[in-house]
């Protein structure tokens, strides 16, 4: 089934990639995310979160009294995955 994304979510170094990404990017999204004010107790929404390293930081600085929800296509089947504060 021809999902329509571009790159193929079985190579082997996909996951690499995906964290290449996040070595080039999450230092700009981080700021970003750190100017909007995310804190403790906000409930945030990841969509396409990659290999999840935004995630987890938003996680830590939304603490225990916040949450977060990342969800990712994989195969063209949304999955989510629950991040540990």
């Amino acid at each position: 089934m021809d999902d329509g994304y571009i790159f193929d979510q079985s190579w082997k170094d996909e996951h690499a990639r995906l964290r290449a990404l996040e070595d080039v990017y999450d230092g700009q999204s981080r700021h970003r995310l750190a100017e909007l004010g995310v804190a403790e107790g906000w409930q945030c929404l990841e969509v396409g979160c990659g290999a999840g390293s935004i995630a987890r930081w938003l996680a830590q600085r939304v603490g225990t009294g916040g949450r977060v929800l990342a969800i990712a296509s994989t195969h063209g089947s949304p999955s989510t995955t629950a991040c540990p504060t």
